[in-house]
């Protein structure tokens, strides 16, 4: 009889912290999930070549080798994940639409293909290359 009271006692501050436990689980699911960070460089390495993509945090991106831009433009943020590229020069051919899933950029190329970018690092920098934009614009 003496230890029944303890015993209820325990069953009662367990039944407690289950539900405060399952209240919390609860909370955290609600939280809308947070959306990566497009700005930084991206790497993608193919026969050999390595080809970086470097995007500002002001909407701006540079496709390039070392050395050499191959693509300039300006990227919306569409959703959470999804992005669309305008390159500057109308024939350019990379493409139009990306998803940004993590630290890895997936590029739908115009034909249906798809270029995967690792991020590298999370600030935009630059090799060998000095992209040029209007620096009057960006500042307004």
């Amino acid at each position: 009889m003496k230890h029944t009271r303890l015993w209820i006692w325990l069953f009662a501050a367990s039944a407690a912290l289950n539900v405060l436990l399952y209240a919390q689980m609860i909370i955290n699911n609600q939280k809308p999930p947070e959306a990566p960070i497009v700005k930084g460089t991206y790497a993608r390495q193919e026969g050999g070549t390595l080809y970086r993509l470097a995007m500002r945090d002001d909407g701006y991106y540079c496709l390039y080798l070392a050395g050499e831009i191959l693509e300039l433009g300006r990227y919306v943020r569409v959703d959470e994940n999804r992005l669309t590229l305008t390159a500057e020069s109308p024939e350019e051919l990379h493409g139009c639409s990306a998803f940004l899933i993590g630290e890895t950029l997936y590029e739908i190329l115009s034909d249906g293909s798809v270029q995967t970018y690792e991020k590298t690092v999370d600030i935009p920098y630059y090799d060998n290359v000095k992209p040029v934009w209007n620096d009057e614009a960006n500042e307004k």
